[in-house]
């Protein structure tokens, strides 16, 4: 039996194994969430498009974006974290810049693209 320690109504198993066997566990589970990842990130990409890049849809893609950045090359995902990372620094500037032309929609466009192949890649 595991010690355990007990906070309030919630009693935490004392951890097993190594730091390595955890993240390696993290990783399995941030893998097998990629294609809900991937699929949130469509819907809010399509969102935005569909309506002509309105603050709120910015919004909600940047943060799809955002997580999946941090997360993806935390977990050992560096073409999905780079990919990520790129379109998340151009969706911060067209958010900072509330003005923006069809030239850095379009640039913002293929870098969606460059990730959503590699998520592709990824989960097939």
């Amino acid at each position: 039996m595991r010690p355990s320690k007990r906070f309030g109504k919630y009693t935490l198993a004392k951890p097993t194994g190594s730091l390595e066997e955890a993240l390696a566990a993290l990783r399995v589970e941030f893998a097998a969430s990629l294609p809900e990842r991937r699929d949130s990130l469509s819907n809010a990409w399509r969102d935005l498009t569909d309506r002509g890049w309105d603050t709120e849809s910015q919004n909600a893609a940047y943060h799809a974006v955002h997580s999946l950045a941090g997360a993806a090359e935390t977990f050992g995902f560096s073409e999905i974290g780079q990919a990520a990372r790129a379109l998340n620094d151009c969706l911060h500037d067209l958010l900072e810049a509330n003005n923006h032309s069809a030239d850095q929609r379009a640039v913002a466009q293929q870098l969606y693209d460059t990730l959503a192949t590699a998520l592709a890649d990824a989960v097939s």
